[in-house]
């Protein structure tokens, strides 16, 4: 037994730094992943452990594997799935076991709390990548960008008052009789 000899009441443990991680591209690697049953003793999911590199944090996403909501396994899968090929698992992912020690890049969003029980925002992952990949080009990519527009700054969106993207402007159509390179 060791003998520590020491004095309590110099001690006040602080509380770790708390709330969210700002959102950004994160390096993660994962740590731990576990199957576990879903509360309604009728679905599985996978829950994935990451240590967030550079900042002494943790980050745990969720998977729905089987679920009796179609929507929902469809979402959790195409999440492991995003997450397996991120961590260079291109194929068939056998067991979860398979991600620990993988490295990638997630981006992390804010979401607020949907849990009265639990009123703190929380992080979210939107979208895994390999390690080096560069997250804000592939984004542009995604959607539809070109080489071009991956270089310049990105536009600005436009939104209307309901929330959701408005459409863009169209030209005018040319008067009839101009020239086809006047229009």
């Amino acid at each position: 037994m060791a003998n520590i000899g020491l004095d309590t009441t110099q001690y006040n443990r602080t509380a770790p730094a708390g709330g969210p991680l700002p959102p950004a591209v994160y390096t993660m690697t994962v740590v731990r992943s576990q199957s576990k049953e879903t509360n309604d003793k009728q679905g599985v999911y996978v829950e994935v452990e990451f240590d967030v590199a550079g900042t002494n944090r943790k980050f745990w996403d969720r998977f729905n594997i089987i679920n009796k909501n179609p929507k929902a396994q469809q979402i959790g899968r195409e999440g492991v799935s995003d997450l397996a090929k991120a961590a260079g698992i291109n194929g068939v992912l056998n067991d979860d076991q398979d991600l620990l020690g993988k490295t990638v890049q997630g981006r992390l969003i804010v979401k607020p709390s949907d849990n009265p029980q639990y009123p703190e925002p929380k992080n979210e992952c939107r979208k895994y990548y390999p390690v080096g990949v560069d997250a804000e080009a592939e984004d542009r990519k995604a959607k539809g960008g070109t080489p071009a527009q991956a270089s310049a700054a990105p536009a600005k969106a436009n939104w209307n008052t309901a929330g959701t993207p408005a459409a863009e402007p169209v030209a005018a159509p040319a008067p009839a009789g101009t020239a086809p390179w006047k229009r």
